[in-house]
């Protein structure tokens, strides 16, 4: 009988901080926008029906309340969504189209992709198709993206066991990288988390990656709006 293979590697292939929840957390709250004309920077987070749009929102929600907290509607296993504002069933209308040039304070700087490590491998040509072409439009006007890919422990039993191994898992390594290939963002944009779902309590590793991906989003769009201001002035 053929041995298993490793499927684990011997040390985690990007470093991750456990135990620092409260200096992230921090570190967020004294985020300062590069701009003094912009007070909020604008994120826009597409994803699937029922992709885990509302339960990434509650779970940032929660790492910062110290809570479970319920803002976003959350769908169960019912093929729809609560997220209306992001859903491709309801497109733009034209009266979308025929606004004037947006202000710094109205555009938005970053795209983020909400995508299941388990679903990657099973999604329909047709959802692959329109996350590319938000992409491509994305792209056209230079918004940075982002992959935040949940359900890191429905992909790999070892994460499941142990939140920790996220980083460690060749599993997890290959969701990334596939959803890389698949959609064309950098593995340095993909970011691993669990979402909230079914607990009752919040836990400091599920925050710690969920922070820790909200940090890079908020300096990558942070990025982009530096920019668009230079070109401004």
């Amino acid at each position: 009988m053929q041995p298993q293979p490793y499927k684990e590697f011997d040390k985690p292939w990007r470093k991750i901080h456990w135990g620092e929840k409260k200096n992230l957390e921090m570190k967020l709250r004294r985020f300062r926008v590069s701009s003094q004309n912009v007070r909020h920077i604008r994120i826009l987070v597409v994803g699937e029906i029922a992709g885990g749009k509302s339960s990434f929102i509650n779970s940032v929600n929660n790492a910062f309340q110290g809570r479970i907290t319920c803002n976003a509607l959350v769908a169960a296993a019912s093929g729809t969504s609560f997220t209306k504002k992001f859903n491709p069933a309801n497109p733009s209308t034209s009266k979308d189209h025929d606004r004037h040039v947006p202000s710094l304070g109205d555009q938005t700087y970053c795209l983020v992709n909400i995508i299941g490590a388990d679903k990657i491998s099973r999604m329909d040509n047709k959802v692959i198709e329109k996350i590319r072409y938000i992409r491509e439009k994305a792209t056209e006007l230079e918004m940075p993206q982002v992959i935040i890919m949940t359900r890191v422990d429905e992909a790999c039993p070892l994460v499941k066991e142990d939140l920790r191994k996220v980083y460690t898992s060749k599993k997890i390594k290959e969701k990334m990288q596939e959803c890389s290939n698949c959609l064309g963002v950098p593995m340095n944009h993909i970011f691993p988390v669990k979402n909230y779902h079914e607990e009752i309590d919040t836990d400091d590793d599920m925050d710690i990656l969920i922070l820790k991906a909200l940090d890079q989003i908020v300096n990558i769009a942070n990025d982009a709006l530096r920019r668009s201001t230079s070109s401004f002035d």
